[in-house]
């Protein structure tokens, strides 16, 4: 009684139809062009059929906001009624009308429906008349921020006109269920009817095209009907064998078939034992993404194309789990996931109660509209094979409209299960979801435990599944680090591995989805906005982390190294599989002289085995291996060097070079070479091999996270030992006192060592905060030594050991590569389609904000190549080369010129009013700001060249500022205020050195640029100052000297989101560090 008491809120979904008698074409696609779109329209437009004045045309799907529309808006267009459609009843099929909307055909109302991301009907045969033109008009209204912050943005998807008879199906979904054995199956037909046809005809199509006679249905009702049949050794649907059958149904009425409809499914038994989770009697384990809809150029609005595309490409990177937050997904993304073989958590259009929307959890007025977007959900998806859960909310709190939806979901479907974020809200005598939800939680917890993923303050042991179904977040919000440079997305790949290594040995840890699948940045004005934090950009271009993740959740897990085994070559194997032996995988292996293909050793699911490669043990023989399934999927590749390889540093060569005592330096020359070392402050002024100059500064102390102050020599020790010249410089950068040890050979080897003779500040403490998603691990970002290499250093290469054996060319952090500084097709656009891979791009606003002036070089030559063998920086006239034992990684930092930062204390800076000078701690250019709070107060500079940009810092107690360039107001309320997020582990922060103003583009000349104090607050500050740290003057190229960067150590202090976070790097007094080099050498 209950059940059917729950089921009575089911909503009717007509299943489109494949054909209808007597009709060419039931179903018809309404996208496209012929639509219109206005702003600001109520009712009484629509009834009256005013459709003059403020109309503007678009193509449909599209949201209004990229029109400068949003609020209250009206779509239209005329739609010919076939004349076949003579006799039959006609609906509208709306596949996505995100927010309220009311439907009008030729003035008539037909049906208001609040919602979005879910499909609905509305019949419009009493209206639409076969033969004739009508016109159809909806009426939008956005409603983001009541029970979701994504109901907004009107018909962001197909909308269908079709006809059915008369007599038709309402329903057709299915259920199956196998015998104990998993051989034969219980195919259970749901159906429901428009009337009472005579009978209704079965039939399964398997995909050889032949087909199975399930039965005929003598019906004569239009009441629902459950027909069951067994089905012989049918094909299992699971996510490494996505098998799929269609379900055709022949409705039968006066004699004639008059419409048939067809439905692809697949045979797949979803059961929970305890803390696992089991698919046609395997254990399960998901290895997933989060998925928005999302594409630059039109925000929430994907065609077909892109929606497989995006399957493909997840398929490609082993992810077998996608859950689609935070709301359903296109239709057709369902039947990808169906014919491809990936697991879905669909999750309703309902998130964020409690914060980001109103807290209507426990409102009555809405308990409808709750029901209303889960059951339409449910309907719409049923017979997907792909679905394993339902997902009631994201991040919400619990309430009683959440109650009526869990009830629902246990009535509506046997097997599915069903998950509710966040959880830990619920009490004890709540209706509990079947799995437990935890976001983000500390990677040294139990995986397997009941976790409180707001505050991480619950923890105890589970007797359901648990799944981290929002985790592993993408670095995306790590502003510090991201803005440093790119190697964090190399880096984030091992955090990735050991968090999955760590589900995957977990029992009752279900699985995982990463945060999350696509860059969810869209058009803007000339640029990118919104969070990166994808593993394929919005282009669907393929990112560092989409790498990471097709190694990280690799069904194939080999031992790292090559053993000898009866005189061959063996590698230990793990079968991270679900449903698969590993004797279903082609394995194709080749040697310098070999190759062959030969298929897995016998070994289940979750087991382990050997592979035996039919080749001699021969120590620095290369191995490469590839491993195919069935289906064609290229799954995995690893690259052994059997014995492994060693790499030695280069020795001194024992041969001495010369040295010569200047006024102003000490000149070292050797063998096609000459280093000077200015005698003021000890740093080398030039370093020449063969009349190229390859390094003009260095060594300086490289420490990431201490504003260190300006370098002052003590002493310089210069002798001439045996081998080499041995240089000592003793000095201090304000409290931090350094020495450098330099020995140089006849052959341009160079060995430094440096030392904190005195380090006076303790490292950074690990920061974290109750609450927050975010934190500090503690230590410093990087440390090491650094050399400056001229402006003409074009081209940076190297050689590295690599978290992986096997890298692809496009991957920054491939194990040896060369690269320029930067794309010979020049600056890549934001806002088109890009020409070019993802590591060539050098304009990124998504992460330095909308004045990015691209002065990095591309993101393949600005990040770190971590534990590298070999690096060089240079040009083909010769090179400045590193070496080492794989322990030391580079970076490249480009600088602008020094002559184009105009500092805040410049003379030709000119301050009006009540400005004064302000200590911020070698935090800015010169370690001060001018500041003032006093309305009309101003700061003035004139420049020559293209363009200006103004630095500045961001705070709390931040106001307002007009700009003004060549006396003309260009920003009358520029904001500068930061307000202090609860996420912040610090709770306040000042953000120093910001580009808060660029200008660009301008004609090349005289400009004057003018900031003047408001006197008034920003949004959600406290104060009015406006703060000028420097200025830097734009001009065709402001590029000068590049930094190479050797570190140590590195780490990135701020990627933390609870996952695995490195060990913090210390600094304390007596550390040391060494760095090998070479002047000259032609590049590799």
């Amino acid at each position: 009684m209950e059940r059917q008491c729950c089921l009575k809120s089911r909503p009717v979904l007509n299943p489109l139809p494949r054909q209808v008698r007597g009709v060419e074409s039931p179903v018809i696609l309404l996208n496209g062009e012929g639509w219109k779109l206005k702003k600001g329209v109520d009712e009484n437009e629509i009834i009256s059929g005013d459709y003059t004045g403020g109309w503007e045309s678009v193509s449909v799907p599209v949201q209004p906001a990229l029109h400068q529309i949003q609020g209250r808006y009206a779509y239209s267009r005329c739609i010919t009624i076939p004349d076949d459609w003579k006799g039959q009843r006609i609906f509208i099929r709306f596949d996505g009308a995100n927010g309220l909307a009311e439907v009008y055909l030729n003035g008539h109302f037909i049906k208001k429906h609040y919602g979005g991301f879910v499909s609905w009907d509305c019949e419009i045969t009493e209206y639409a008349k076969a033969g004739e033109t009508c016109r159809l008009s909806v009426i939008m209204e956005d409603k983001a921020g009541e029970i979701s912050i994504f109901n907004y943005g009107g018909l962001i998807r197909d909308v269908t006109i079709y006809a059915v008879p008369e007599v038709h199906l309402t329903r057709m979904h299915c259920d199956t269920v196998f015998d104990r054995s998993f051989t034969d199956a219980a195919l259970t037909v749901h159906l429901s009817f428009a009337g009472a046809p005579d009978e209704v005809r079965l039939q399964l199509e398997k995909a050889d095209g032949s087909r199975i006679q399930l039965g005929t249905i003598k019906t004569e009702t239009d009441k629902e009907i459950d027909f069951s049949v067994w089905v012989k050794h049918p094909e299992k649907w699971d996510c490494e064998h996505p098998n799929l059958y269609i379900l055709i149904a022949e409705l039968i009425y006066a004699g004639h078939v008059t419409e048939t409809v067809t439905k692809k499914i697949g045979f797949r038994q979803i059961e929970k034992k305890g803390k696992e989770v089991y698919v046609n009697g395997d254990r399960i384990k998901l290895h997933g993404v989060n998925r928005h809809d999302t594409y630059p150029l039109t925000d929430r609005v994907v065609t077909h194309e892109l929606v497989e595309q995006d399957v493909k490409l997840f398929k490609e990177a082993n992810v077998n789990f996608i859950r689609t937050s935070h709301y359903p997904p296109r239709p057709d993304f369902l039947d990808f996931c169906d014919e491809y073989g990936i697991y879905v958590e669909d999750e309703a259009s309902i998130c964020f109660l409690g914060y980001a929307c109103r807290q209507l959890q426990n409102d009555p007025e809405y308990k409808e509209l709750f029901l209303q977007c889960f059951t339409e959900m449910i309907e719409r998806d049923y017979s997907h094979p792909c679905i394993l859960l339902w997902s009631l909310a994201n991040e919400c709190v619990w309430g009683d409209n959440f109650t009526q939806l869990i009830r629902y979901a246990h009535a509506a479907d046997t097997q599915r299960l069903t998950i509710f974020s966040f959880p830990a809200g619920q009490f004890e005598d709540d209706e509990q979801a079947d799995v437990w939800s935890a976001h983000y939680v500390a990677f040294d917890s139990d995986f397997s435990a009941r976790q409180d993923a707001m505050g991480r303050t619950v923890c105890m042991p589970a007797d359901v599944p648990v799944i981290h179904d929002e985790s592993i977040h993408v670095p995306a919000m790590e502003s510090q680090d991201l803005g440093r440079e790119a190697g964090i997305r190399d880096f984030w790949g091992e955090r990735l591995d050991l968090f999955w290594k760590k589900i995957w040995d977990t029992d009752g840890a279900l699985g995982a989805a990463i945060w999350a699948g696509v860059d969810d940045t869209k058009k803007s004005e000339d640029s990118l906005t919104g969070p990166a934090w994808g593993i394929i950009d919005g282009w669907r271009r393929k990112k560092p982390e989409f790498w990471h993740v097709r190694k990280a959740y690799s069904p194939i897990l080999l031992e790292e190294k090559a053993a000898e085994c009866g005189g061959k070559v063996s590698v230990a194997v793990r079968n991270r599989f679900l449903h698969s032996n590993l004797n279903e995988i082609r394995i194709d292996w080749k040697t310098d002289k070999e190759k062959e293909s030969m298929f897995g050793p016998d070994v289940r699911p979750f087991g382990e085995g050997i592979l035996v490669f039919p080749i001699s043990f021969k120590k620095g023989e290369k191995l490469e291996v590839t491993f195919t399934d069935k289906l064609g999927n290229l799954l995995d590749e690893a690259l052994f060097v059997i014995g492994g390889t060693d790499y030695l540093l280069p020795g001194m060569s024992g041969k001495c070079p010369e040295i010569q005592y200047e006024e102003q330096y000490i000149r070292v020359a050797g063998k096609d070479y000459e280093i000077r070392f200015s005698r003021e402050n000890g740093m080398i002024q030039e370093g020449v091999w063969k009349n190229q100059v390859v390094v003009c500064g260095g060594p300086y102390l490289h420490l990431t996270g201490l504003h260190l102050g300006k370098w002052s020599l003590a002493s310089m020790q210069v002798n001439e030992e045996s081998g080499c010249v041995h240089i000592i410089l003793d000095g201090a950068y304000d409290q931090v006192q350094v020495r450098f040890d330099i020995r140089l050979d006849a052959e341009g080897l160079m060995k430094t060592e440096y030392e904190f003779v005195d380090m006076p500040y303790s490292s950074p403490r690990r920061v974290a905060q109750t609450g927050s998603i975010c934190g500090q691990s503690g230590g410093y970002d990087e440390v090491g030594i650094s050399y400056l290499v001229p402006k003409e250093s074009e081209t940076l290469s190297w050689k590295r050991k690599g978290y992986w054996s096997v890298y692809p060319e496009w991957h920054i952090g491939r194990l040896e590569g060369r690269t320029s500084k930067h794309y010979p097709g020049g600056i890549n656009k934001q806002i088109a389609v890009p020409d070019r891979e993802w590591r060539f791009d050098e304009k990124d606003t998504s992460v330095y904000g909308k004045y990015d002036i691209c002065d990095r070089g591309t993101r393949d030559f600005a990040s770190m190549k971590f534990h590298i063998y070999y690096a060089a920086v240079g040009n083909e006239n010769g090179m400045f080369q590193v070496y080492s034992d794989g322990k030391d990684s580079v970076r490249m930092q480009t600088q602008i010129k020094a002559e184009n930062i105009i500092s805040s204390r410049n003379a030709a800076v000119i301050y009006t009013g009540n400005w004064h000078e302000t200590d911020i701690h070698n935090r800015g250019l010169d370690g001060v700001e001018m500041v003032s709070k006093t309305a009309g107060d101003s700061c003035e500079f004139t420049f020559r060249g293209t363009g200006i940009q103004w630095y500045s810092s961001l705070d709390s107690i931040c106001g307002t500022a007009k700009v003004y360039l060549d006396g003309n107001l260009v920003r009358e309320n520029l904001e500068l205020g930061f307000p202090q997020g609860m996420k912040n582990p610090r709770y306040y922060e000042k953000f120093y050195s910001r580009c808060v103003y660029s200008a660009q583009d301008l004609e090349k000349g005289k400009h004057t640029l003018r900031i003047e104090v408001t006197g008034k607050n920003s949004r959600d500050s406290f104060n009015s100052y406006v703060n000028i740290d420097h200025f830097v003057v734009l001009e065709d190229d402001v590029l000068g000297e590049s930094r190479l960067i050797i570190n140590k150590d590195y780490n990135y202090t701020h990627l933390s989101w609870g996952i695995y976070e490195k060990e913090a790097v210390c600094v304390g007094t007596g550390y040391k560090g060494s760095v090998c080099t070479r002047i000259g050498g032609l590049p590799v």
